[in-house]
């Protein structure tokens, strides 16, 4: 069973994140693309994976700009090391005009 140190709890998120990445421990940023969505999380946070919002994939069969934008993300989170998900693929025409590089 992992332990964490026992300062780990009252750190920042990206001490604690840090800690459990340490650990082996994987971690996810989900819903990247709505909300309160910063890119500044990509470059304090110690994340394995990035999860397009599923606004995003949905966005593809209906608005024009939408694979330039899952690319720039895709291509933002790949340049920080970071693996990607796009979530909430359900259709053939997402799947296919999907950027390719991210987890469908």
């Amino acid at each position: 069973m992992f332990k964490p140190p026992h300062n780990a709890c009252r750190g920042s998120a990206s001490t604690i994140l840090a800690v459990l990445r340490q650990a082996g421990i994987s971690t996810s940023l989900d819903d990247f693309g709505c909300g309160y969505s910063n890119l500044a999380y990509l470059v304090r946070l110690p994340i394995n994976t990035l999860k397009i919002d599923k606004a995003l994939v949905w966005a593809l069969g209906n608005e024009p700009n939408a694979v330039a934008i899952i690319r720039a993300v895709i291509t933002l989170a790949h340049a920080v090391g970071m693996a990607t998900v796009a979530e909430g693929v359900e259709t053939e025409q997402q799947r296919g005009r999907s950027p390719g590089r991210a987890a469908m």
